[in-house]
């Protein structure tokens, strides 16, 4: 709406977009945003320092206050109560009534009248009233001064403290020339009061100024490289210059370094008194207009830096994060900068964020006490998904949670409901986070989850008003590792980080230095019912399209037209002729009617008023600078009359560090039961079926920069060890006197591969030696194993909710958290593959088989020989088995064997499957990756079936392997299983003969005939004859100045198909540079050196040879390091260019890591998100570049 009264102070809102707000108390007009002339965006206009006290406690240091009824100190004898500059700026004004409203402008008028208050220190009648009225690109104050008293003359003096944004160092103040003014800067009270002449021309603030011009002719011009303001005055005879400069910071409520941001050109009635008369009326009058606006930002950025690419990394804090958790997000965004030079940009504390919607108490205690019990709640899950323990110091995800304010982007709102703002330490945890709080296991309730369809990288960007290839302007910034050598024209301060990148110029900013933010104005989308609803400007609301229409208005001003043509008229429903009638309209119109009707009573009541909380809780817009340090921030809690309960919930809650609450503070509620079902199903949902979305937390965590030593100190933590009743004993041996007894739901053995784990319901037995975890739960009824809500629990408990055995082994030894499948009421046959069948059978308490009586003695021998064999895995020979049936001559008669029948009726009894199948395996050993592959969510390990992929060797407890040989003794049968020759190694002479005569093989074969080039001619220009051609390089769009490089490789096959990357080398790397603007393109080739390729014979080509493959791949990464290109591109980029030479290089043992301007290994080939994007783009990835 064009008018707002909220309690303690009033918002004007224009149609064009333009905005005031004026705060009761003192009058003070503290914000006046209007619209750039040249990109129409909004900037605001006046000065308020961060450090000004907004709750009526001082006057505002900034914005306009009114100076009534006098100037500095007190000097008339009714003026001797009074404070400096008088009362008006110190008092509550009343908001009087509305003047104007309507497409002109917003006008409201203000009133200040005689109080008990003012009464005791002015005895003087009278009567204020201030009249505000906001245009489109000028503000008007009017002071009226209405002298009450039927016999007395008003003598006052008053002015208008202006505040205007623009930069000290290069504003001038015009037509003040010749003017006699009064400097107060003079040390002697006689210097002050002896009259000068200006003779500048304009006058600048370059020094600490405060002179008060007489009789000055009220029309200034402030003057500054971007922009000029006009300011008119009317009835103020006297105007004031003032600047502190450095003697500003003695200010206490002066933010450190505001004086460089203003000046203040005061219009005022102050050399003397106005002698107003009985029943008399005085009006001063103020006009402020914008006459040129070339930057829509007051402050000049130090630098600027090009967004060409962005993408985040994960890593420790530092000095620039502010925060001590164990890793925090790094905005990574690298392009030209104004200095010319390719920079790389880190920006630090921005962090990824959602909301979620808040339903209790707005009492400050309460929204703190909820706040504490869900961050808590919050991490205590996000570790027990992980498997980690939530008591680890390290187990700590999230940065923050604060209470805002906002409208509900779906249906019909009539005023702001409160949110919870949750930020996120890692941007990889994102999507768990969400489908945690989405399962209803925390705080015992499903949550609505808010602006999670938006990547990181695109939260950033939207939040602080950038877009591709757009301009990032920086206040300030810090240089990484600057060399003695290089121009220190620009004076950065030194970086606490070390350099990452080989770019020339490496530098790290905070979020509250990006000048993008300040452009940004919140659209006003809140209003009563029964009020106006705000229009919006015609002007494009997304920055990037706003940047192309300035493009076209420019070109349309080259060509003389109208740079901004109307808008076609939509034909109105009157000139379109009447069409038939619904027969079913009236019908229905009924139904919704009677619905309506039938909804309004369980609706609930509409708010009429703005709610006292309102004003002491940030909005989603306003609540990015949340975490920024105070001098950063600008928005300051605007306090209520009625001083009501609410009045700090954003002094306790939303400013405060949620994240340094003792871990003592705050209750854990986590329901474990429906966090290990529903929310692990949304999770593997998410992994196996959700490859859509923006960001998957494993898939992205290298694809945008998560280094990998930071997931080595997260992931440490080792489990403690499970101690269980009775753990001294061996659970696995049959009871003295009894049977054996297998419990499932007693213990469960853990296995060492998971690949079987979403397949074994019952049991996981496995030929590895087991350990013992005490589940202790009954699987069919029963609660949980742990306390569900409002409990804490132990690290125990998140193992026995996730057991170690649900991890993936990786390459380096580490295990990788992986989810569960969801459990469904239908039985799941067991599959088990042969090594765990013969463990399921050992673990067993089967029946003797047929065997020789033989005496305790030979039995004992025999059992000890069996089993050094068995584990020395010796393969026992035919001599054995005849030796065996020589002796073994004695039998007794047993049951006899069980039937067919019998045995697969017991299969499912004893936990055997009725099918055995062969685990898979690669029977090529050159087939065999050398990492393991991941599909499906799940990490698979598949070796083959030669000696290079048997296990390890394990030796038995107790058991030693090298028996002892005494060459003089007696030798020792036991452990020997028989005898038998030995073949001998071929001689010397056999294998030379074995050479010759297989060397003759090899002559005869024809060798292959050279195959065509597969390189082809460039393609003729218009062969078809089309009238319209590609535009020229010189009538392009202008832009920045992107480098294209492409490359394309050559291996020759034998086969007569396209070459194999392991198989078929290269032999040439061609490539091509193209610089945006330019109209030649750079060219060369690499090639391996033969007799063809000579210099002699390509002269006016760049030529250059490799002797070996090796060498090749080193002379492509030096060539891509000199050129560092911006964008990468090629013909079948995956199969045929840059795939190619990745999975060349890797047979040679590395990566072409040094394409990269960090030490980080490429993406791998898991972030294919759907079906078109795995068959139209690329899965390698490199920092900095885009493919």
């Amino acid at each position: 709406m064009p008018i707002q009264d909220l309690n303690d102070k009033i918002v004007l809102q224009h149609p064009q977009g333009p905005s005031v707000t004026v705060l009761l108390y003192g009058a003070t007009i503290i914000s006046w945003k209007s619209q750039s002339l040249e990109n129409g965006e909004l900037k605001e206009r006046l000065f308020v320092s961060s450090k000004a006290f907004l709750d009526g406690s001082k006057p505002v240091r900034g914005g306009i206050p009114v100076v009534f009824p006098c100037f500095g100190a007190p000097e008339r004898p009714e003026h001797k109560k009074l404070a400096q500059h008088g009362f008006a700026r110190n008092e509550t004004w009343k908001f009087d009534s509305v003047v104007m409203d309507n497409e002109a402008g917003v006008s409201v008028r203000l009133v200040l009248e005689p109080t008990a208050k003012i009464s005791a220190v002015y005895e003087q009648p009278f009567k204020l009233a201030y009249v505000v009225t906001l245009a489109s690109h000028q503000l008007s104050t009017d002071l009226h001064v209405h002298n009450t008293s039927s016999d007395k003359v008003l003598d006052f003096q008053a002015l208008l403290h202006t505040y205007l944004a623009v930069p000290a160092d290069r504003v001038s103040i015009s037509s003040l020339d010749g003017l006699a003014y009064y400097d107060k800067t003079e040390s002697t009270e006689e210097g002050r009061k002896t009259s000068k002449t200006e003779e500048r021309t304009s006058v600048d603030v370059q020094k600490f100024t405060d002179s008060v011009y007489e009789n000055a002719p009220g029309k200034y011009q402030i003057t500054w490289d971007d922009g000029t303001l006009e300011v008119r005055a009317k009835g103020f005879k006297d105007v004031v210059v003032w600047n502190p400069q450095q003697e500003g910071s003695k200010l206490a409520d002066m933010e450190e370094g505001g004086w460089k941001k203003y000046v203040c050109v005061e219009p005022g009635f102050v050399r003397g008194y106005v002698q107003l008369e009985p029943n008399g009326e005085w009006i001063g009058q103020q006009v402020i207009t914008i006459q040129n606006d070339t930057h829509s930002s007051s402050e000049q950025p130090k630098l600027r830096v090009s967004l060409n690419q962005i993408d985040y990394t994960v890593q420790p804090p530092g000095p620039l994060d502010s925060s001590d958790l164990p890793a925090v997000p790094v905005i990574r965004i690298y392009g030209t900068s104004s200095t010319g030079q390719k920079t790389c940009l880190h920006v630090h504390q921005v962090y990824p964020y959602c909301y979620i919607d808040y339903g209790g108490s707005l009492k400050p205690r309460d929204v703190k006490s909820y706040i504490k019990n869900l961050l808590r709640s919050l991490n205590h899950a996000v570790a027990l998904s992980l498997k980690r323990s939530p008591d680890s110091p390290k187990s700590r995800y999230i940065r923050g949670i604060i209470l805002v304010k906002g409208i509900h982007f779906y249906g019909f709102h009539s005023s702001y409901s409160p949110f919870l703002k949750i930020m996120i330490s890692d941007p990889t945890y994102t999507n768990r986070i969400v489908t945690i709080l989405r399962s209803g296991s925390v705080m015992g309730m499903r949550f609505r989850i808010y602006e999670t369809h938006l990547s990181f990288a695109l939260q950033f960007m939207c939040d602080f008003g950038l877009y591709g290839c757009g301009l990032v302007d920086l206040q300030d910034a810090w240089k990484r590792c600057q060399d003695e050598e290089e121009d220190n024209s620009l004076d950065f301060k030194a970086s606490p980080y070390f350099r990452q990148s080989r770019l020339p110029l490496e530098i790290d900013a905070i979020a509250p230095q990006i000048l993008n933010r300040h452009r940004l104005a919140a659209r006003k989308v809140d209003f009563k019912i029964g009020e106006t609803p705000p229009t919006f400007p015609d002007e494009p609301l997304v920055l990037s399209v706003r940047e192309l229409w300035d493009d076209e208005r420019n070109r349309r001003k080259a060509k003389g037209l109208n740079p901004s043509p109307e808008l076609p008229v939509e034909a109105s429903e009157n000139s379109r002729g009447s069409g038939g009638d619904w027969v079913s309209e009236v019908r229905y119109w009924e139904a919704i009617q009677k619905r309506i009707r039938g909804e309004a009573t369980t609706l609930d009541p509409i708010l009429t008023e703005t709610q006292p909380w309102e004003g002491r809780v940030m909005t989603t817009f306003e609540s990015i600078e949340a975490l920024w340090d105070p001098c950063w921030r600008r928005w300051k809690p605007t306090p209520s009359a009625a001083k009501d309960v609410s009045a700090n919930i954003n002094a306790e809650v939303t400013t405060e560090d949620t994240t340094a609450f003792p871990d003592s503070e705050g209750e854990i509620s986590v329901d474990i039961s429906l966090f290990s079902n529903e929310d692990v199903e949304e999770s593997t949902d998410d992994i196996l079926g959700g490859l859509d979305r923006n960001e998957d937390p494993e898939d992205e965590a290298l694809g945008e920069g998560e280094e990998d030593d930071l997931n080595d100190a997260i992931e440490d933590e080792d489990p403690e060890a499970r101690k269980t009743p009775g753990a001294d004993e061996n659970p696995f041996e049959a009871p003295e006197g009894g049977q054996f007894e297998l419990k499932a739901d007693t213990y469960r053995l853990e296995r060492s591969a998971t690949v079987l784990h979403p397949l074994l319901k019952e049991y996981n037995l496995v030929s590895s030696p087991p350990t013992l975890v005490d589940t202790d739960t009954e699987e069919d009824g029963g609660g949980s194993p742990t306390p569900t809500k409002s409990s804490r629990k132990k690290p125990e408990d998140a193992r026995r909710i996730f057991p170690d055995g649900d991890k993936t082994p990786t390459k380096h030894g580490r295990t990788t958290p992986m989810q569960s499948l969801p459990k469904t009421g239908k039985t799941q046959r067991k599959v088990m593959f042969r090594d765990q069948v013969e463990s399921s059978v050992e673990s067993l308490d089967e029946p003797e088989p047929l065997s020789p009586e033989k005496s305790p003695e030979e039995v004992a021998a025999a059992e000890k020989r069996a089993s050094i064999v068995a584990r020395r895995a010796v393969h026992l020979s035919q001599a054995y088995q005849t030796c065996k049936l020589k002796s073994d001559n004695q039998f007794q008669y047993r049951l006899p064997p069980p039937s067919i029948k019998e045995l697969l009726e017991s299969c499912d009894i004893a936990g055997i499957p009725q099918k055995v199948y062969q685990a898979p395996y690669y029977s090529v050993a050159t087939d065999i990756p050398d990492k393991p592959k991941e599909y499906g969510g799940l990490m698979f390990t598949l070796k083959g079936k030669n000696v290079a992929s048997l296990d390890e060797w394990r030796s038995g407890d107790g058991v030693a392997l090298e028996l002892p040989v005494s060459f003089g003794g007696t030798f020792h049968t036991e452990g020997v299983a028989g005898w038998e020759y030995a073949g001998q190694p071929p001689s010397v002479r056999q294998t030379r003969k074995w050479l010759q005569d297989n060397s003759t093989k090899t002559k005869g074969i024809e060798r292959p005939r050279k195959m065509r080039s597969q390189i082809e001619g460039p393609t003729q220009a218009n062969i078809y004859g089309f009238k319209t051609t590609p535009i020229t390089g010189e009538s392009c769009r202008e832009s920045a100045s992107l480098s294209i490089l492409s490359l394309e490789i050559f291996a020759p096959t034998n086969s007569g198909k396209n070459p194999d990357p392991e198989n078929d080398g290269m032999v040439a790397a061609f490539y091509a540079l193209h610089v945006a603007g330019a109209t030649s393109i750079q060219q060369g080739l690499l090639a391996l050196a033969c007799p063809q390729l000579d210099h002699r014979r390509l002269r006016d080509f760049d030529l250059d040879l490799a002797y070996d493959e090796l060498d090749l791949i080193n002379k492509i990464v030096d060539k891509i390091l000199e050129l560092d290109p911006d964008i990468i591109t090629g013909w079948e980029i995956q199969k045929s260019s840059w795939g190619y030479l990745d999975a060349r290089a890797q047979t040679f043992g590395r990566y072409y890591q040094r394409v990269q301007p960090f030490a980080s290994p490429l993406n791998p080939f898991n972030s294919i998100r759907n079906g078109y994007t795995g068959a139209h783009f690329t899965s390698t990835r490199a920092a900095r570049r885009r493919w």
